[in-house]
């Protein structure tokens, strides 16, 4: 359980009560350490929330460089030429083994059938790839992080 989670200078949360109703109070401070507020969240579901912060806190930083980098006009183009020749090369590659593969079939249609369907597999594998590319690993886990919170019963708390 979380009593002072400190991770590094983008804020901290501190456990600091349980309400009569089952609920444990949290109070939420900013980079220079001052209170930023209260947050109650539901007993059962503190585990979560506590597990979701840190993970959060852990990936801010490099989701911060990111956001930074991803704004440079130089990044961004550099960003779109790696997803465009990523699908290429996946669409290509793809359809280059599937007509390869199909090659002692008789009939075009057959041919076709087949090749098509593998080259929007390889170009989707390349947009994936794409993404992969340009796209730190902790932005998965920032994500996740985030839809894990926002699914719980976190309120804000007043005296």
């Amino acid at each position: 359980m979380i009593q002072n989670a400190s991770v590094n200078n983008y804020g901290s949360i501190n456990k600091i009560a349980t309400t009569n109703n089952g609920r444990v109070v949290y109070e939420v401070k900013d980079s220079t350490g001052a209170t930023a507020g209260r947050i109650s969240v539901a007993q059962p579901q503190c585990d979560i929330f506590e597990h979701s912060y840190n993970d959060m806190m852990e990936a801010a930083p490099a989701m911060q460089n990111f956001a930074e980098k991803s704004v440079t006009p130089e990044w961004q183009e550099k960003s779109r030429k790696i997803n465009k020749w990523s699908k290429l090369t996946g669409a290509s590659l793809a359809l280059i083994a599937s007509a390869l593969l199909t090659r002692s079939f008789g009939k075009y249609f057959w041919k076709a059938v087949v090749c098509l369907p593998c080259t929007l597999a390889g170009y989707l594998g390349g947009a994936a790839a794409g993404i992969k590319l340009t796209t730190p690993k902790e932005a998965v886990k920032f994500s996740k992080a985030i839809q894990n919170i926002s699914k719980l019963d976190v309120q804000p708390y007043n005296d």
